[in-house]
């Protein structure tokens, strides 16, 4: 029964698994049937199977393989680095020409741009299929004429034809050499003057049409590599010609330092463009100066160092118990100077003590400073019959009369100056036949707008003292004074009049000439109706 069994084969399920036959006790010839059955079993299902496998083998080049992608800003990056390369190696060529004769490197530019793109083709791309920004970026070129259909994910690429290797030198080397070439000939010869109907005009024409067609196509290829990412180039997309990672297994290393670096730099540049404006550096450094005299540390100190030498050092208290400091008595006066914070505290010089009244003393300063000429504040008034001098340089030794002598009055529509009336009028009238003895007439500098300053009452332009005023320095001056007591405070000014050099921190209105200016009017009035009754 058991042999019975034994003997009915139903399949691999059913089959009973024979016992280990230990040679030498059953003999050879039951191992042998064993084995033959087992290879019987495995054969049949293989033979069974081998017209589906040949299907599947033969359809598997068919089949859809995994998409290739490759990234573009590497592709992108690769080409900036062959561009750097190229002008990397161009520039001391060009410096080394350039010591020959100056226009030898722009004449030559074409040629060296031909042969040093050849060296770098014949090194890069023909030896090793890939160009030296590529390398950089673990990429390299590959047929993809021969991966085409489903054979584009694959453990190895097909290498470049030599039809490939020769073609792509003459599009992208010899092609631009030949242009350039060609469009520098014609710009020389004028072809794009030329008549019309002109072969060479035509042939112009076509040219630039051509750039045209061809700036249209990169364009558009670019657009269609950033949406596959397959050809980076007009010129690779014509010869088949793609960028695979040389190393697929290869991690990319990329390093956000630099990045981080340059992001963190450009906001702190752009924090200091915004703040500067806002500091005053000046101000600063001359509140640390000032600060070792204030008020408040003078009473520390004086509150702790011991009598005599308070008194060596200059340490001492006011009428009102205030803590002072006497400088000039172990400093120098330029020393004193610089820490005060201005130069206020030195003894100002009247700059024009006599210039007549009438006359603004800065714009006077304005008028010196556009002649080019430096005085020292005394001038001398020459009025009637003016004596030559006897320098020959000196602008007033000319006999005729200075030609800017009514440049100041005001122009009516009809284009005609119009007269100053009254007290106005005598008085313009009378600086007008006035000059300095730099030449220089006082009619061109008259207050127009009075404003006297304060303590001295000296009167100027409107705009020239508020131009003083409300400048920085001045306004800073002003500022650090505010928290002072009046002591301190009378010994800066905003600025120093120039007609007798006292401080000035203010101005008011002349209501003075006002007044006077109208009595003229009304007695310019009068003097103009009875001139119209006598006529």
């Amino acid at each position: 029964m058991s042999d019975d069994r034994s003997s009915k084969v139903a399949g691999p399920s059913s089959q009973v698994m024979a016992r280990p036959v230990i040679g030498g006790l059953d003999g050879g010839s039951t191992s042998t049937e064993t084995t033959q059955s087992y290879e019987r079993f495995w054969q049949a299902a293989n033979e069974a199977a081998e017209p589906a496998q040949n299907r599947i083998r033969r359809r598997l080049p068919h089949f859809p393989s995994p998409p290739l992608r490759i990234q573009r800003v590497s592709q992108l990056d690769a080409e900036l680095l062959d561009a750097e390369l190229t002008s990397m190696l161009l520039e001391p060529l060009k410096a080394a020409l350039r010591n020959i004769r100056l226009t030898l490197p722009t004449t030559l530019e074409p040629e060296l741009l031909l042969a040093l793109r050849l060296a770098l083709y014949k090194f890069s791309i023909w030896d090793r299929g890939a160009t030296y920004g590529a390398m950089l970026q673990n990429l390299r070129y590959r047929n993809e004429w021969a991966h085409s259909g489903g054979l584009q994910s694959t453990s190895k690429d097909a290498r470049l034809w030599r039809v490939q290797l020769i073609l792509y030198p003459t599009l992208t080397i010899l092609l631009p050499y030949l242009h350039t070439k060609v469009e520098r000939q014609m710009s020389s010869m004028s072809f794009s003057d030329l008549p019309s109907t002109d072969i060479r005009r035509k042939l112009s024409v076509g040219l630039d049409r051509a750039q045209r067609v061809y700036s249209a196509l990169t364009l558009a290829n670019f657009l269609a590599f950033l949406s596959d990412g397959r050809y980076r180039t007009l010129t690779d997309r014509m010869l088949g010609m793609r960028l695979t990672y040389a190393q697929r297994t290869m991690n990319r290393n990329v390093s956000f330092e630099f990045l981080n670096r340059q992001l963190v730099w450009h906001a702190f540049t752009e924090f200091l463009l915004f703040l500067l404006p806002l500091v005053r550096p000046r101000r600063i450094l001359r509140t640390l100066m000032r600060l070792s005299t204030h008020r408040w540390i003078l009473a520390a100190w004086l509150a702790v160092l011991p009598r005599f030498i308070s008194k060596r050092v200059g340490l001492y208290k006011d009428d009102k118990g205030r803590a002072r400091i006497n400088l000039n008595a172990i400093l120098p006066a330029s020393v004193v100077g610089n820490l005060s914070g201005s130069s206020n505290g030195a003894v100002a010089i009247a700059k024009y003590p006599d210039l007549p009244q009438g006359v603004c003393a800065i714009c006077w300063e304005n008028l010196e400073d556009q002649a080019g000429i430096r005085t020292a504040g005394q001038s001398v008034v020459r009025s009637g019959i003016q004596l030559p001098s006897l320098d020959p340089t000196d602008p007033s030794s000319n006999p005729l009369p200075s030609s800017g002598a009514t440049s100041s009055l005001p122009i009516d529509g009809a284009g005609r100056p119009i007269q100053p009336r009254g007290l106005a009028a005598r008085t313009t009238n009378a600086l007008s036949a006035m000059t300095s003895s730099s030449g220089l007439a006082y009619a061109d500098a008259l207050v127009h707008t009075p404003y006297r300053v304060e303590p001295c009452g000296h009167t100027y332009c409107y705009v020239c003292v508020a131009g003083k005023l409300l400048a920085e320095e001045a306004a800073e001056e002003l500022q650090e004074t505010t928290d002072e007591d009046d002591q301190d405070a009378t010994q800066h000014a905003a600025w120093h009049c120039l007609r007798c050099g006292s401080g000035v921190r203010s101005t008011r209105r002349d209501t003075g000439n006002l007044v006077l200016e109208k009595d003229a009017g009304k007695e310019e009035k009068a003097n103009d109706d009875e001139a119209e009754v006598q006529a």
